[in-house]
């Protein structure tokens, strides 16, 4: 267990004069911000890939119905770039290490790019989709590409694989 915050009490009262029924409503509430930190925790832990801190599929599917029903009804734009490793589990079954080294750098690279701005999803082992509210299809051709030269590096793969980003 770890320290996750502190709560300051300031009484009127002298000190040292804290009284029973203070005392339990303090020791309760500060039971019920405990409870809250750990639920949260778990919230996270449901919901987010641990290896890349992106969104698992079930998550990211039930935010891109929310976002395409507000798109629907409000009038806006949406974007849907995807960006795809397609022999990810291949060179995770000849070398974990290099497959986790590539996970890393591309998550690294799309954290960098879309910072807190978008959904990000990870979808299958390679492959991840971006959810860019109220933008279009040119917005998310632009991010897209931002990734690939990220990732490329100015080449035209990485790792071997080649770059491959779908958006619609």
């Amino acid at each position: 267990r770890r320290n996750l915050g502190t709560i300051l009490v300031v009484l009127r009262e002298e000190p040292g004069t804290l009284d029973l029924v203070n005392r339990d409503y303090l020791a309760s509430m500060a039971q019920q911000i405990a409870v809250s930190f750990e639920n949260a925790r778990l919230y996270l832990m449901a919901i987010q890939d641990p290896a890349t801190g992106f969104y698992f599929r079930a998550f990211f599917r039930h935010r891109l119905a929310e976002e395409l029903d507000r798109t629907v009804h409000g009038g806006g734009k949406l974007a849907l770039p995807r960006r795809s490793f397609e022999n990810l589990e291949q060179i995770r079954s000849q070398n974990s290490h290099e497959a986790d080294a590539i996970l890393d750098r591309m998550s690294a690279i799309i954290k960098k790019i879309c910072r807190d701005m978008y959904i990000v999803g990870r979808n299958a082992p390679g492959e991840f989709d971006i959810l860019l509210s109220d933008a279009d299809r040119r917005v998310g051709t632009a991010l897209a590409r931002s990734v690939i030269r990220e990732l490329d590096g100015g080449k035209k793969s990485v790792d071997g694989e080649q770059s491959r980003f779908e958006s619609g």
